[in-house]
């Protein structure tokens, strides 16, 4: 064979694998070439599943317990993801991922536990330094020779509170 024949060849089957492809895509011409997305596997979207979930759970325990984000690192966190994974995949566990369709339900509740316990520390903090109200007695004398005391700052009763005399014993 000549070397003129085998480009020929190679011209042909190039031309061929066109048209078959803009036949197949319902189109006259050649078809644009499309990027393609690389597949991963069902190992690889449950360790990095797992991974995620991990990092969520030591970012949402570090306020309490700051020495996590030192240990679970994102390498450390994705090599036992990878490790886990693999179990899995061996014994075919979490094969619908890691929450079993409830992954958004999972997400929020990460996202929105630590938010609702930094509220509340912030708030507990914000309380805390509030300044305290003045509680004092004054005397004052009330004709017919007694003394009448009220305290300034304390909590009210209520009008309605029979232990106290209120509206309802008269």
């Amino acid at each position: 064979m000549s070397a003129g024949t085998d480009i020929d060849i190679e011209a042909e089957k190039r031309a061929a694998f066109a048209q078959a492809r803009a036949e197949a895509a319902g189109i006259d011409g050649t078809v644009p070439v499309t990027e393609t997305v690389p597949v991963q596997s069902v190992e690889e979207k449950l360790s990095n599943e797992i991974a995620g979930l991990v990092t969520m759970l030591v970012r949402m325990a570090s306020p309490v317990f700051p020495s996590l984000p030192g240990i679970y690192t994102e390498e450390t966190t994705a090599t036992a993801a990878h490790a886990v994974a693999a179990v899995c995949g061996k014994h075919g566990w979490m094969k619908g991922g890691v929450a079993g369709g409830y992954g958004e339900e999972v997400t929020a509740a990460c996202v929105l536990l630590p938010l609702a316990l930094a509220t509340y520390m912030g708030v507990k903090r914000d309380l805390a330094v509030l300044p305290k109200p003045e509680i004092r007695t004054v005397t004052d004398t009330v004709p017919g020779g007694g003394s009448k005391s009220v305290i300034i700052g304390a909590p009210m009763v209520a009008a309605n509170d029979s232990s106290y005399g209120g509206a309802e014993n008269g």
